[in-house]
């Protein structure tokens, strides 16, 4: 099968979308047409990912459909490096970076980077080992990288695993940092390991909802009233020889 004809099927399937997993009954939607056409999965196996803005599998595994990523594995769609990453099937990506490292910085729907698919440490760190950038700009108007991906998904571990390996968890005073991102998405536990790890409070937020925000407005605004009083305990500090840029402040200051 040719990606043209490919591409014709799974148009005639319109499970692109559905494959976001984002609304009650896409699973079902992508079920269905999958069960439904005998040359469906073929055809998702057919495509060309790099033809194409973005494929069903592709879909689901940037927005982490893990329910639908699944059934589509079980129908037998073959994993690429997203998929195993939000499958965390961390032996098959090993796999298949041992034989292409490149790999290791490949782009996704939309130009989306391997390391933002991830749902666990030991794929992230698999990808970080050979060479994947954890500065990577994802979406340059919000200033957005791996890191920010991982802290407004609340992935502790994966926030590790990409700082660890030189992920930058601060920026300049005009600047959307993951701190940000954080706190708008209601991770209060990401919030406190940020803060506890050098992250500034006072960075001027840029692009879309962030735009002219600190982290604090965005927790505000969005009715995260725990994370708003965590940031409350913050103020602003030198950042000198490695030192945290915020200084925790005591009950008697």
């Amino acid at each position: 099968m040719t990606h043209e004809e490919a591409l014709e099927i799974v148009r005639e399937l319109r499970i692109t979308s559905a494959a976001h997993g984002t609304v009650h009954g896409d699973f079902d939607r992508v079920k269905a047409a999958l069960d439904g056409r005998p040359d469906a999965v073929a055809a998702l196996n057919a495509l060309d990912s790099a033809k194409v803005e973005e494929t069903p599998q592709g879909s689901a595994a940037h927005r982490g459909c893990r329910e639908i990523l699944e059934y589509m594995l079980q129908r037998g769609v073959a994993p690429d490096v997203f998929m195993m990453c939000a499958l965390g099937m961390a032996d098959h990506l090993r796999w298949a970076l041992r034989r292409r490292p490149e790999l290791a910085n490949s782009r996704g729907a939309h130009g989306i980077h391997a390391l933002n698919h991830s749902a666990d440490r030991a794929t992230a760190e698999l990808l970080l080992h050979y060479g994947a950038d954890p500065n990577y700009p994802i979406y340059e108007a919000w200033d957005w990288t791996p890191v920010h991906e991982a802290a407004a998904n609340g992935r502790i571990d994966v926030l590790s695993a990409v700082c660890d390996y030189g992920g930058r968890i601060d920026g300049p005073y005009y600047c959307t940092t993951p701190l940000h991102a954080a706190a708008r998405n209601g991770h209060a536990a990401v919030v406190r390991w940020l803060l506890e790890n050098g992250a500034g409070c006072d960075p001027i937020g840029k692009g879309g909802p962030y735009e002219g925000r600190t982290a604090q407005d965005m927790a505000k605004e969005n009715g995260h009233e725990p994370i708003v009083a965590e940031l409350d305990g913050w103020r602003p500090g030198s950042s000198i020889c490695g030192l945290p840029s915020v200084v925790r402040v005591s009950a008697g200051s």
